[in-house]
């Protein structure tokens, strides 16, 4: 007895608490969007001071001339025109232009801009799923696991990733806009919606999902359905759907050109099928248990027979019950089918590269997965006695433990060995990892990490020619000669018509005085590539000691009019313009 009126008095106590700090719909509001971004800053706030990595920063920043010319009309067009990175995302390209212009090769300022588009982006997904449902907590944890999931680091701390962080601000501009055009359609409203839309498309192609996720909100929050034909809402939908389809064709043909499409003899489609089923269910597992995330998942080609069974029979399972429910819980069919639809163009079917997943890709779809989430603690809360305490502590709890693990997760971030080490640690057999990891090292100047790396990936993938060239390299930097010529002669090998292995071999023959055997690499390197002005200053060198001076003046000269700034070269030809029947010896300019 004595227990039951001390448990009566302590819940009594509880609900006196809770009533004393209940705030109004507006400070409520105020608390979310203060809290979202203050806690996006604690989570990315080191960032501001990280360095540029490794993969595909170079791309992207770098080593793009046009990005770092900053904005000019020229580069604008270049923009609208450009494929250089597989992808037609013109306006990520200027967002890069403009971080040029404002923080030049300062890689905090492009990191520090990720950030506040992240920022915008989650506060934008807090108030439209507000205005849309009315539910400020509901709407304020899916906002929060958004900005906060370990999973969502990747996008936010790598430079190169911008087209995610910037096409996933305009789609939730566009889910704004939608939402006022549906409170009062009209033609102004739905160009709004459609040029939202574009400029998403713009900035990366996986926002060609987007008309479906607008079809799911048109069932809830929405509830069109009840009131528009289905007919009418798709057809409504009918010029993003199109626009969709041709961003996906060149995108196509894009990846195409550029080989990135790995081939169906390379993967069966089968392959692509149990892969897709396995990533389905392991960024879900990502989403629930986010630890030993890295930037490069290897592809294992076939995943074992249960895994793949378990995967079916899971997916399977839940899309069958969320059917089932969709009347009583319409959140559920929303959340999974926005998760799965919007998971389709990166989940492997098309297979471009040989990773199996990666964090990036769920960065918009997993918002599918916390609406679940949400809503679904909101209707366990209204059932459960003593429920409003236990699960608001609860939901803190998770909030917490998201960003104290995002904060380890950014960490990894700081440079390309902290992140290509920590890469190594949690996936096995990565040669992409080693390959990085090794470049890393050789541009810190630490030659032998750099070559035990490059040989540890070539020991994985010994099939890759860029990995034996970058251990040539780095072994001729060494002075170690003779495995470098054999690390060159592998090159060869996997690739016949790779110029700079040729000219690479060239050069250590020349080094050792074999000035014939150098010349025919020499010879085979600007037959290859003509435009390489090193091979073709080394070879008039030769040329011009072996007594043919006109031919070595001609290979000068195209030296200087590939590299006007070639100073030795425009000397040696001088001198050859000079002194045409007198023998001329130069020493190697390295």
């Amino acid at each position: 007895m004595f227990y039951r009126e001390s448990r009566l008095s302590d819940t009594s106590t509880m609900k006196q608490i809770m009533n004393n700090i209940k705030l109004d719909r507006k400070q409520k509001i105020i608390f979310m969007v203060i809290f979202l971004n203050l806690a996006i800053i604690f989570v990315y706030g080191p960032v501001h001071q990280y360095e540029f990595v490794n993969y595909d920063d170079n791309i992207y920043v770098i080593d793009n001339i046009n990005v770092c010319r900053g904005l000019t009309w020229k580069n604008v067009w270049w923009a609208l025109t450009a494929t250089e990175a597989g992808f037609w995302h013109p306006l990520t390209w200027m967002s890069l232009m403009g971080d040029h212009e404002l923080y030049l090769m300062n890689a905090g300022g492009y990191h520090g801009t990720n950030v506040i588009l992240h920022a915008i982006s989650a506060t934008l997904l807090f108030f439209v799923f507000y205005r849309m449902t009315g539910g400020i907590w509901q709407s304020g944890l899916v906002a929060a696991l958004f900005a906060l999931h370990p999973l969502n680091v990747e996008p936010v701390a790598w430079i190169a990733s911008r087209k995610d962080v910037l096409s996933t601000l305009f789609w939730m501009l566009t889910l704004w806009l939608y939402f006022k055009y549906t409170e009062k359609p009209g033609y102004v409203r739905y160009f709004l919606v459609l040029t939202a839309f574009i400029m998403g498309l713009m900035s990366k192609p996986m926002v060609v999902t987007l008309p479906f996720a607008l079809l799911l909100i048109d069932y809830w929050p929405l509830g069109r359905f009840r009131k528009i034909p289905f007919s009418r809402l798709v057809i409504e939908k009918a010029p993003l759907i199109i626009l969709a389809f041709i961003v996906a064709i060149v995108t196509f043909i894009t990846e195409q050109e550029m080989g990135a499409l790995i081939s169906v003899e390379s993967f069966p489609l089968d392959v692509r099928i149990f892969n897709a089923a396995k990533s389905y269910t392991a960024y879900i597992a990502k989403t629930l248990y986010p630890m030993n995330l890295t930037v490069f998942y290897p592809h294992p080609g076939y995943w074992s027979l249960w895994q793949v069974l378990v995967s079916f029979a899971f997916l399977l399972t839940v899309s069958f019950t969320v059917i089932k429910l969709r009347r009583s819980f319409p959140y559920l069919f929303v959340g999974w089918f926005w998760y799965l639809g919007s998971l389709i163009p990166v989940i492997g079917l098309i297979q471009i590269g040989s990773h199996s997943m990666a964090d990036r890709y769920a960065y918009v779809p997993l918002i599918g997965l916390f609406i679940m989430l949400g809503w679904g603690v909101a209707d366990l809360a209204k059932k459960w006695r003593f429920n409003a305490c236990i699960l608001s502590v609860a939901a803190v709890m998770v909030i917490i433990f998201m960003a104290s693990t995002a904060t380890m997760q950014v960490r990894h971030w700081e440079n390309s060995i902290t992140l290509f080490k920590h890469s190594i640690s949690v996936t096995a057999e990565n040669p992409i990892a080693f390959y990085n990891l090794g470049i890393a090292y050789r541009q810190k100047g630490d030659l032998t990490a750099a070559i035990e790396n490059f040989k540890k990936a070539a020991q994985l993938s010994p099939d890759l020619a860029h990995i034996q060239n970058n251990l040539g390299v780095a072994l001729i930097e060494k002075g170690d000669f003779p495995n470098a010529l054999n690390a060159f002669g592998k090159v060869i090998e996997l690739q016949p018509g790779h110029a700079g292995a040729h000219n690479n071999i060239a050069m250590i023959l020349y080094r050792q005085n074999k000035f014939e055997a150098a010349r025919e690499h020499f010879l085979a390197a600007v037959k290859l590539r003509p435009d390489y002005a090193n091979a073709h200053y080394h070879l008039a060198l030769i040329l011009g000691q072996q007594g043919l001076k006109e031919d070595a003046l001609n290979h000068y000269r195209q030296a200087i009019q590939i590299n006007p700034a070639y100073g030795i070269a425009q000397y040696q030809s001088v001198l050859f313009d000079k002194f045409k029947d007198k023998s001329v010896n130069s020493a190697s300019h390295p």
